[in-house]
């Protein structure tokens, strides 16, 4: 919540002018869904003399959630559907962008999408904007523009952003901040975030978290769950397999494994579920779950699979089968490379990207090069 120094009266708040903007962002043009446009920070942006000076390099872009235009008046309710839009924008991006050691684009964490309100200031210079913090036990005032100083200090790696990396933000326009889904995404968006070199404990705590919000959406028992997101996915890849010759082909490869593949998965959870156990009921910490690589990759496979089933493409049913075939190995040896040749996990988020595009580019010759590739890697596993 941002407001001003001083008694506040009814004129103090009105008619300020805003932009929602995202400097560790950069996009090569303009990105539009239904309910949102992520435009670069550009000129007609700096005339509004909304932003700070000193604090924040040059680029980044804004975000426009639906009948808003930047530079328009404050608005409560267009204020909380921007910063619901930001979760479901990095929940989109990591979805098809985990972030590994030799990921191009760098170090790449939730802290990226930060969204900073540039609100016009009050025209009596006397006040000053505050923003309204917390330590847990009471509210805080403290200096707007100091605030963005210090969350901006890490100034991480600019993350390029492209369309495609934000088509699932259309998938769930409707989820708010009361919703399950909407909690489970938020938690899971949280597992990205930069933690200090001291704290962790609290992913296998968010991770299990996450976990129980998206059953509760779906009212689904903590049980069954594991083996309706198996069958439901064998299903989805069993069908799609049938007009895609990539599906296809993984999916006879890796049949001898499933039993393996499955019991790897059940660990996986299993493991979460016993490090959220122990920190949950003092029986110690478990630093193995300092990074959850297994939950961020698998969590949004699940939700897509289990909880979005009716509108699964083909494109899914690839990533589902790769997800799959990335199960045959330990999870330790997930993000080990030895260059040239990729990690096993960025093997898996590169093929998801590009054999749909090659699929539809319609070209034998490239296709058969593309499955000589998939093929050499599932048999390095």
């Amino acid at each position: 919540m941002v407001t001003d120094r001083g008694s506040l009266n009814k004129n103090n708040n009105k008619l300020r002018e805003v932009i929602y903007y995202l400097p560790f962002i950069e996009i090569e043009s303009e990105i539009s869904g239904k309910n949102f446009v992520l435009k670069k920070y550009g000129a007609e942006h700096k005339r509004k003399n909304l932003m700070p000076s000193g604090i924040f390099d040059s680029g980044g872009c804004v975000l426009e959630a639906k009948g808003f235009v930047s530079g328009d008046y404050f608005d409560q309710a267009v204020d909380y559907e921007t910063y619901q839009l930001i979760e479901k924008l990095r929940f989109s991006y990591f979805f098809t962008n985990p972030s590994t050691p030799t990921s191009l684009p760098g170090y790449i964490s939730s802290e990226n999408f930060e969204c900073f309100r540039l609100i016009q200031k009050n025209s009596d210079e006397s006040y000053e904007h505050k923003v309204t913090l917390t330590n847990g036990m009471y509210y805080f005032m403290h200096s707007l523009e100091k605030y963005y100083a210090f969350r901006s200090i890490l100034n991480p790696h600019k993350a390029i952003v492209r369309h495609n990396d934000l088509r699932y933000v259309d998938r769930f326009p409707s989820i708010s901040s009361d919703n399950d889904l909407f909690s489970a995404i938020k938690l899971y968006n949280k597992c990205w975030e930069t933690y200090s070199i001291y704290d962790y404990a609290d992913k296998a705590l968010l991770a299990r978290a996450s976990t129980e919000a998206s059953l509760r959406h779906a009212n689904l028992s903590l049980k069954i769950f594991i083996d309706i997101f198996w069958e439901k996915s064998l299903n989805h890849i069993s069908f799609h397999a049938k007009n895609n010759i990539f599906i296809d082909n993984i999916f006879k490869i890796i049949k001898p494994d499933l039993s393996t593949i499955k019991s790897n998965l059940e660990s996986q959870i299993e493991g979460l579920r016993a490090a959220r156990h122990k920190i949950a009921h003092g029986d110690g910490k478990n630093r193995d779950y300092i990074n959850v690589p297994f939950y961020l990759v698998w969590f949004p496979n699940f939700w897509i699979s289990t909880l979005e089933n009716d509108s699964l493409r083909s494109d899914e049913a690839l990533r589902l089968v790769l997800f799959m075939t990335l199960l045959k190995c330990d999870v330790s040896t997930w993000l080990v490379s030895h260059l040239p040749k990729r990690s096993p996990i960025d093997a898996y988020a590169n093929f998801s990207r590009i054999l749909p595009q090659h699929l539809s580019k319609d070209d034998p010759d490239l296709t058969k090069i593309a499955m000589v590739s998939l093929e050499n890697w599932i048999k390095s596993l």
